[in-house]
C-alpha cells in the first residue's frame, strides 16, 4: 500500500510540474516572457520613473505596432530590473517573429531603450531568463527640448 501511495504522489508531482507545450501557462491560460533589464552603469532612478516592456510582432512590411503583451513597471528601485510580460499563447503565429522591447521614461522623456530588441517565442527563441540590455537614448550632457 505504501508503494502504491508513493507512486501516486510522485505521478501527481510530475504532472503538476510538467510544461504545457512550448509555453508555460498559468491557470488563466496566459503565459509569460520573463527576464531582467540590464543597465551598463549604476543608476539612481528618479521618482516617477516608468518602464514599459512589450512583446512586439515584427513584420516585414511597415504597419502599426502589434503588441502581444505589455508590462508597466513604476518607480523601479535597483537594476537589474526583473520583468514578466503576460501574453495569450493562442495569439502567437508560428511563422511570425516576436521581440521584447523596453523603454524607460522619466517624467518628461524617454531616457533608455532596449538595444538590440531580443527575439522571443518563435523560431526556437527563448521566453524565459532573458537579459535585455538598456542603452541611453540621449548622450550624456545633452538635454532634450
Amino acid at each position: 500500500m505504501y508503494r502504491v501511495l508513493l507512486t501516486f504522489v510522485m505521478l501527481l508531482l510530475a504532472a503538476s510540474s510538467a510544461r504545457t507545450g512550448p509555453f508555460d501557462k498559468d491557470s488563466k491560460g496566459t503565459a509569460r516572457v520573463t527576464g531582467v533589464l540590464v543597465f551598463k552603469e549604476k543608476l539612481d532612478f528618479l521618482p516617477g520613473t516608468m518602464i514599459e516592456v512589450t512583446i512586439r510582432e515584427e513584420g516585414a512590411t511597415p504597419k502599426p505596432e502589434v503588441n502581444l503583451g505589455k508590462q508597466v513597471i513604476r518607480d523601479p528601485r535597483d537594476a537589474p530590473i526583473p520583468f514578466a510580460v503576460e501574453y495569450n499563447p493562442a495569439d502567437v503565429k508560428k511563422d511570425t517573429r516576436y521581440t521584447v522591447n523596453a523603454r524607460l521614461f522619466t517624467t518628461r522623456e524617454m531616457q533608455y531603450s532596449s538595444s538590440p530588441a531580443v527575439p522571443v517565442l518563435t523560431q526556437k527563441n527563448p521566453s524565459r531568463d532573458l537579459r535585455v540590455f538598456m542603452v541611453p537614448t540621449t548622450r550624456r550632457g545633452e538635454t532634450s527640448r
